[in-house]
């Protein structure tokens, strides 16, 4: 690992190499070299609004050089002003955490305690008595503060696929980062080679005018082009997992109606069995009434009559509940909207007017955090409560929907930065083909 980081950092630092000649090279300006720490910025200079006259043209240097030099310089303008301040910010806004996440997982968190034991939370110490002492205000009691509960956490029997865990392992960083992207942390496996490369397309839009700013741009850039391959690699592998979870949920949604069905087909067999039995048994108590009502027919005048057959012992009849709409197609619940997914697994767990509400969120993470808080609270059960099955399978469901959303989060976060990345790139590409184009 360590060979392949110092492989990438050779590669970025000579192509900056180039970068810097070509910055300084045919000027001899010194307010364009590098500056002394702790020296003021010097501003960027202005842009070049037209050629350089032919007589102000260093020599070895063509006219029409010079002219390509100037268009290029022009076109990067724009992306010195609109893309540049955004490239700065780039590591940072792709580390911020989200504060309205929870920062765990709602439906998985005991899936990874194992793994990642809790910290063990220490109480804050705080003053509760303070006393002036020779004019200043001091304190001279101190207590803790109560630690708050721990949050509760939703416990199933059924436990996750292989493929369902693969995905939420991919997912748990970002979870517990309240949805910063984890590749670009202090030691992510992409900061180095984002902020380097942020860093060298800002430098590079933003540099000086040059008279040969055009020499060796366009393989410099193909160069680029290269190094950006690891982050749009990692954008496509990111966009598939999020394909993949919204499969997935889909078809664990619909597992619940499947478990629903396949229950009922069992409690009807077995409606049907005990109907047999009772019908058997009846059966054979009315030819044993009717074996002693022959026989007491023909008894001898006087004798004593029969005693009286008791009533057969009938096995009891189940309750059947309402049969369940047969389960949908998979490619049904593909095409549903995400709100009503999440309703199809809250209908077991949660009373019909409370998932409605649910529903009703807007906000995909606020709905499954009021739904788990519903699904733990011992006052809140639906009118029938679902067997063990259809439960598991229920929150096997909101376990792939709450992984769907932040899978969604991270595709689009890293998004941001692939399309910053690229985009940059390819802008400056398309500026280079554009106005390079003149022939010494």
């Amino acid at each position: 690992m360590t060979g392949g980081r110092s492989h990438v950092l050779g590669l970025i630092w000579a192509p900056n190499a180039a970068l810097v000649a070509l910055a300084c090279a045919a000027v001899g300006n010194p307010a364009f070299a590098q500056q002394p720490r702790g020296t003021p910025q010097v501003p960027s200079p202005p842009a070049l609004t037209a050629p350089l006259p032919n007589s102000q043209v260093p020599s070895g240097v063509s006219p029409q050089t010079a002219q390509c030099a100037n268009a290029y310089h022009q076109a990067l303008e724009p992306l010195r002003r609109d893309r540049a301040p955004a490239l700065a910010d780039l590591v940072r806004k792709a580390r911020a955490a989200d504060a309205d996440l929870p920062g765990r997982w709602l439906y998985s968190a005991k899936l990874f305690q194992k793994a990642k034991p809790l910290k063990p939370a220490k109480p804050e110490r705080i003053c509760v008595e303070t006393r002036d002492v020779r004019g200043q205000e001091r304190c001279v009691r101190f207590d803790f503060k109560p630690l708050p509960p721990q949050p509760p956490e939703i416990a199933t029997k059924a436990q996750p696929s292989a493929e369902d865990l693969r995905y939420l392992k991919l997912l748990n960083d970002t979870v517990e980062g309240r949805g910063a992207v984890p590749d670009v942390s202090a030691n992510g496996r992409q900061t180095f080679l984002v902020q380097r490369l942020a860093q060298d397309l800002r430098l590079y839009v933003s540099q000086p005018p040059t008279l040969v700013l055009c020499a060796g741009a366009a393989e410099l850039l193909e160069f680029y082009a290269g190094q950006i391959l690891p982050i749009k690699r990692r954008h496509e592998e990111l966009k598939a997992a999020s394909t993949k979870l919204v499969e997935l949920a889909a078809a664990r949604t619909r597992e619940i109606s499947v478990f629903e069905n396949r229950l009922y087909e069992a409690a009807l067999a077995s409606s049907k069995s005990v109907e047999t039995a009772r019908a058997k048994a009846e059966q054979t108590h009315a030819t044993a009434l009717a074996a002693q009502v022959a026989l007491a027919a023909q008894a001898p005048a006087g004798s004593a009559p029969p005693t009286p057959l008791a009533a057969p012992v009938l096995p009891a009849m189940p309750v059947l509940q309402p049969k369940p709409a047969a389960p949908a197609t998979l490619a049904d619940y593909a095409v549903i909207s995400l709100p009503a997914q999440i309703g199809e697994a809250l209908r077991p767990l949660l009373p019909a007017a409370l998932v409605a509400e649910l529903t009703g969120e807007r906000d995909t993470i606020v709905m499954l955090t009021k739904a788990q808080k519903a699904i733990l609270d011992p006052e809140i059960k639906p009118a029938t409560p679902p067997a063990v099955e259809v439960r598991d399978a229920a929150i096997s469901a909101l376990r792939l929907h709450e992984a769907r959303f932040y899978a969604e989060r991270y595709a689009s976060r890293y998004g941001e930065i692939d399309t910053l990345l690229s985009a940059t790139l390819s802008a400056t590409a398309g500026a280079n083909a554009k106005s390079c184009t003149c022939q010494d």
